[in-house]
């Protein structure tokens, strides 16, 4: 009996490819410099987690998904928290400006946390009371420091040359520059720290004299620095 020999049957091998989801995502949640990017790389990699699991191994990419999904998420939860600090320094910067509003009231026990025993006891009431003439001509009333980081990139933005002219104040001791809105704008307040002694109660450093920048670009003293 003649046997005829089978033809060879030809074996397709399945394709697979790399998901395109789980690239992206990938790279996005790479992109940590611009906020909220990370959170879309994460959503892109559970999409892309949900698309390979219902390929039927069409499509691969699992790993670069779930790198995607924890990168972006601890790159969100980073950002996250840089907001809430750097919100919350802005916050506690602007607790300075009690100072001004002590100095307009003219009530000394108010101000008197905020200042070393040196200012203290060379400040006069007409010296406070000068100085807040000027900056209420100047300005007009005191209305708040902004509170938010937003409204303190606005308002910061709005005095930079101003800032500028404090850094080169030429005082004795940490400069602290903080802008406060005021009935006529923005106006650049200039404090002097000393960071050698104890911290005013609420933490902060404590202030050896506060200054403003006048529309002149001169800066405006609550005690003369050049008085021994």
């Amino acid at each position: 009996m003649t046997q005829f020999a089978a033809d060879p049957i030809d074996v397709v091998e399945p394709t697979t490819r790399t998901s395109v989801l789980a690239v992206a995502g990938f790279v996005t949640s790479l992109i940590c410099c611009i906020p909220g990017l990370g959170s879309i790389g994460a959503l892109l990699g559970i999409a892309s987690i949900i698309a390979i699991s219902s390929s039927g191994h069409e499509v691969r990419g699992k790993g670069l998904a779930i790198a995607a999904v924890a990168l972006g998420l601890v790159i969100t939860l980073l950002q996250i928290g840089a907001v809430f600090g750097i919100n919350l320094g802005v916050t506690r910067m602007g607790q300075y400006s009690e100072i001004i509003v002590a100095i307009e009231n003219g009530d000394r026990q108010a101000l008197a946390p905020w200042i070393t025993s040196d200012l203290e006891n060379a400040l006069t009431d007409e010296q406070i009371e000068s100085f807040a003439d000027a900056f209420t001509a100047e300005f007009g009333a005191f209305k708040q420091a902004p509170h938010a980081l937003l409204n303190y990139i606005r308002d910061f933005a709005a005095v930079r040359q101003d800032i500028e002219v404090t850094r080169n104040a030429g005082a004795a001791g940490t400069i602290i520059p903080v802008p406060v809105e005021t009935d006529n704008g923005v106006a650049a307040i200039v404090l002097i720290g000393d960071s050698r002694l104890p911290k005013a109660p609420n933490g902060l450093m404590r202030v050896n004299n506060v200054g403003f920048v006048a529309d002149d670009g001169s800066i405006v003293w609550l005690v003369d620095p050049s008085t021994p």
